[in-house]
């Protein structure tokens, strides 16, 4: 499960530092494509462009940048144009493979030429070996990797083909929901669904699969159906789904779920619901979305799809939404008020809690402040703008607060701020300053860290 999550926070990197291209490449199209809201095929000339050898360019080197730094991404280049020559169709998946594979040659090389170059050559025969690097990795792209590329290219897009053909699409709510509440919603969407779907997309100009990820009509049920029967908590609920909806941030309940294992049955309904009414609709949307917003979502669905798309998000939310209250009452009919025993997916919750009590100047000193996620660009984003303006609001300066992935936290940070079960899911912060949170929409949660810090 590390592993995994290791590797799904490494590829959601990759992506995210990218998503903004992918964007553009959906508004272009939404916007100039022929049966677009303004034809222009000059202007969708240019998204096609960016497509085809922009993007392949720009995830290779932020994988190779990644791994070893600047000149593995500049070699990580060079190599994805061999691929890029052949096959500009495989572009995406072959920049997923190239990018970290150049960029473990580059540390490699790196560290033989620190060891074994004279120091006043160092320069030029690093800049030798990068240029030495980039021939043979596109070379060897060239003739041997296009290959391999293309066909496991070939492999998924029948995979997908058959899918679509047979009505099975709505089948992946089953792995995709429970994936996302455990945190891998980004190793799903940005490291399967986006490329796949970008393939897709290109053939028939709109993919369901960016919706299956992005779709936030099952949280959104969900979080509906806690307000309108849950007892307590009425406001926060409402925070998040207001928060789901426009924000199109999913991992706002996903601590709801963790709280009832139960509610993965209505949101696996909801997603299943969504993903039979966009594949018997026949609609998706130009692009990878992301954020998950209802409102980004119908922006990139263009004309043809809009209510398509819409009609999609609303049966979701309301099947989730049905079967969510029913779960509830039937939950608060069976309540025994007695305290649940703690399970040991729960046990380092309560021990980084009493650590935290241990610590009599876990709040001292405290001048850089890290809300960490999975991705760093979502939850934790959202979060640390909250928590600005409540240290503001409460005239605490002089600390920097950022948002990071869990693996680039830099080694200066003095506070991480990570939800509770987030951190029971990653090791690598049990031996880090670490303050926990239910939920990062919850302004209460910002007041207490900030009268700790005062205090």
């Amino acid at each position: 499960m590390e592993k995994v999550q290791k590797a799904g926070r490494f590829y959601t990197g990759i992506i995210m530092r990218n998503i903004g291209i992918f964007i553009f490449i959906g508004m272009m199209s939404v916007m100039f494509q022929t049966d677009g809201w303004f034809p222009n095929e000059n202007m969708y000339a240019i998204s096609q462009f960016t497509y085809w050898y922009i993007l392949p360019g720009m995830i290779a080197y932020a994988g190779g940048n990644a791994v070893s730094g600047m000149n593995g991404g500049i070699i990580a280049i060079m190599g994805i144009c061999g691929i890029l020559t052949v096959n500009p169709q495989v572009g995406i998946f072959s920049a997923m493979v190239t990018g970290p594979l150049c960029g473990v040659i580059w540390r490699w090389e790196e560290k033989l030429l620190r060891e074994h170059g004279r120091a006043g050559l160092q320069m030029l025969l690093k800049n030798l070996l990068i240029g030495i690097s980039g021939c043979i990795c596109a070379a060897v792209e060239y003739y041997f990797l296009a290959a391999v590329v293309n066909a496991a290219a070939d492999v998924l897009s029948r995979g997908v083909d058959a899918l679509v053909t047979w009505g099975f699409i709505p089948l992946l709510s089953i792995l995709i929901e429970p994936a996302k509440i455990f945190f891998m919603n980004n190793l799903v969407n940005h490291g399967v669904l986006i490329p796949l779907g970008m393939a897709q997309a290109e053939k028939m100009g709109y993919s369901a699969l960016f919706l299956l990820e992005a779709n936030p009509g099952p949280g959104l049920g969900m979080l509906l159906a806690l307000w309108k029967y849950g007892k307590g908590r009425r406001g926060e609920y409402v925070t998040a789904a207001f928060t789901e909806a426009v924000g199109g941030v999913h991992e706002v309940y996903f601590p709801y779920v963790l709280e009832d294992l139960r509610m993965l049955v209505p949101l696996i309904l909801g997603g299943m619901t969504g993903g039979a009414c966009f594949t018997f609709l026949k609609c998706g949307v130009k692009s990878a979305v992301s954020p998950g917003s209802i409102i980004t979502i119908l922006l990139m669905a263009g004309k043809k799809n809009l209510v398509p798309v819409a009609l999609g998000i609303l049966a979701s939310a309301f099947v989730t939404f049905a079967t969510a209250a029913c779960l509830i009452h039937a939950k608060e009919k069976k309540k025994a008020g007695k305290d649940l025993e703690i399970t040991e997916a729960e046990k380092p919750k309560e021990q980084m809690k009493e650590k935290e009590a241990g610590k009599q100047n876990m709040y001292q000193n405290i001048r850089k402040i890290a809300f960490v996620c999975s991705g760093g660009m979502g939850s934790s984003a959202m979060g640390a703008a909250l928590c600005r303006r409540t240290f503001e609001e409460r005239k605490i300066s002089g600390i920097k607060i950022s948002a990071c992935a869990a693996d680039m936290i830099a080694g200066d940070v003095d506070l991480i701020v990570c939800q509770e079960d987030f951190f029971a899911l990653t090791p690598e912060l049990k031996d880090r300053n670490c303050h926990l949170i239910t939920n990062f929409v919850l302004k209460e949660e910002y007041i207490k860290l900030a009268e700790a810090i005062k205090k």
